[in-house]
């Protein structure tokens, strides 16, 4: 479930992106994306099932159970992630990290 809410994420943030290919991410193209993520996002086949995005933090949630630390998220914007990307791809990169998971 919580690579389903990844995949939500990152899907969010590339329809929220520029649509040119020649553009680079900035300080402020960041912060307009993480403002629009701002608030709780409600699973469509689980109500149950949420996230909370609230100023740089992701929380996943699940009604019923107690929020652990390994559900919380610290919220980067990048237009970089050399490791993974070829450094020709033009697009901004979601990542969410914490303790224990990258």
């Amino acid at each position: 479930m919580r690579y389903l809410f990844i995949a939500t994420g990152i899907l969010f943030l590339i329809g929220c992106s520029r649509q040119t290919n020649n553009r680079t991410s900035t300080d402020n193209h960041a912060d307009e994306v993480l403002t629009k993520m701002q608030g709780t996002w409600i699973h469509t086949d689980d109500s149950l099932a949420t996230v909370e995005i609230s100023s740089s933090n992701w929380t996943f949630n699940y009604t019923g159970t107690d929020t652990e630390s390994s559900d919380k998220f610290l919220i980067t914007i990048s237009d970089t992630l050399t490791r993974f990307v070829d450094k020709e791809v033009k697009a901004d990169f979601l990542i969410l990290s914490n303790a224990k998971d990258t």
